[in-house]
Order: C-alpha cells, then structure tokens, then sequence
C-alpha cells in the first residue's frame, strides 16, 4: 500500500514542479521526446511564493482488499486540499521550466515522456514508465494550463504492480498552482 501511496504522491509532486516535459515533436512510436523543444515557447515563470494545492479525484485499486483501499483513501485524504507554499527564485525562473522538465526525464523508472505539446499556456503531455522499482509499469497523461504565474493540471495514471495486493491501479488528481505575492524574506530556494 505504501507503494501505491507514494506513486500517487510522486505523480503529484512532479507536475506540483513544473511538469512540462515533453516535445512537441510527439511520437507515437513509444520513443522518447525532447521536453527543451515544447518549453522554449511556454511561458516564462514569474519569481515569487506559489501555493500548490491536490485534489484526487479518482482512486481505483480492484486488485486490493476493501478494508486496505478505505485505509489508503482516509490515507490521501490527509493530503488533499493541502495546500503547500514555495518560493521561486528569479535564478529558478530564469532557468525556466527547461530545467524541471530534464530533471523529470531523468527520473528512476524507466521513464520516457512520448508527447509534450505547449500551446501558449495549453499542456497535453504523456509519459510512461517501463521499470518502475516495485517491477511495475505506469503510464501518465497531464493536461492542462501552465501560466506564468498559475496552473491547473489534470494528472491521470494507469499502473500495473505485479506481486503486491494492488495489482492494477488508475488514479486522477488535479493539481493546481498560484502565485500569492513575493518570497517573504530569507526564503531563498523553492521546491514544491
């Protein structure tokens, strides 16, 4: 059960980072895209404190025992609606969100991102996952809005976790990001 609670977090901890991270040269072959390509035209992010906030939508797991899903929705639960606060510096927005997007394709896992499409602060991106540590696969899509100082993200999952209780398992979160002013003072570094 932890496995499956900390793939959804992951999922969400990414696209609370930025996750704009594919080409707009999609490739339906399965290969991987370069996410720098789609991001050159998104727009830039503005410097200043973000609050980021999940919401899970949907959460299925036919392959667990009822008592163990009711455990790990109350488990979620604790986290949506949470809402978390970081601070993007100008460095980190000078940088773009290029850098994040490499950062997200180096991730363990096997993963590949197989679409990145931008149009001006439009998203529509997938990715998917071949070696994940538990031996399973996962497939991603992310839609959505990517401002300068906002976005609204749909996050959508599809795992198989072979030899654990969790079997197969879909998942939608919404994440959604705002600016709320300036970096209070001393509050150097972000990450969300």
């Amino acid at each position: 059960m932890r496995r499956a609670i900390l793939m959804v977090t992951v999922a969400g901890a990414m696209t609370l980072g930025g996750c704009n991270m594919f080409s707009s040269d999609g490739d339906s072959s399965g290969k991987a895209v370069d996410p720098a390509k789609a991001m050159a035209d998104a727009p830039e992010v503005e410097p200043g404190q973000y609050e980021a906030s999940m919401e899970i939508v949907k959460l299925e797991i036919p392959g667990m025992p009822a008592e163990m899903q009711t455990k790990m929705r109350e488990q979620m639960a604790g986290v949506t609606g949470v809402q978390h606060r970081y601070c993007v510096t100008a460095e980190q927005a000078r940088r773009g969100r290029e850098d994040m997007a490499r950062q997200m394709a180096n991730a363990p896992g096997g993963c590949r991102f197989t679409t990145f499409d931008v149009s001006g602060e439009n998203v529509n991106a997938a990715m998917q996952c071949d070696a994940l540590p538990s031996g399973g696969r996962m497939t991603m899509t992310m839609t959505g809005t990517m401002g300068a100082n906002a976005s609204d993200m749909t996050v959508k999952q599809n795992a198989s976790v072979p030899n654990t209780p969790v079997g197969n398992m879909e998942t939608e979160m919404r994440i959604r990001t705002r600016r709320i002013g300036d970096c209070p003072a001393g509050e150097a570094t972000a990450t969300p």
